[in-house]
């Protein structure tokens, strides 16, 4: 799957611009810094995966506890 196409899902996923502008944001670290490290291709797009989905447990934690907040994320392995 390409990035862009994990990006777009995400962005349904979480149906939520704040959400989205944030993990294209940490996206974009995340690229900048996979170059700089001289990466490979693979370990760049796991490093930029992973900087898109980072928040994945926001909109189960937000569903079931009623907060985003850090530590709801953590109950039950949503995150």
């Amino acid at each position: 799957m390409s990035l862009s196409k994990l990006t777009g899902i995400m962005m349904e996923y979480y149906n939520d611009i704040h959400f989205s502008e944030h993990s294209i944001k940490a996206y974009t670290y995340a690229r900048g810094i996979a170059e700089g490290e001289n990466l490979s291709d693979n370990d760049k797009l796991i490093l930029c995966a992973a900087a898109i989905l980072h928040d994945i447990g926001i909109p189960p934690a937000k569903r079931i506890y009623g907060s985003s907040k850090a530590n709801t994320k953590k109950k039950k392995g949503l995150s």
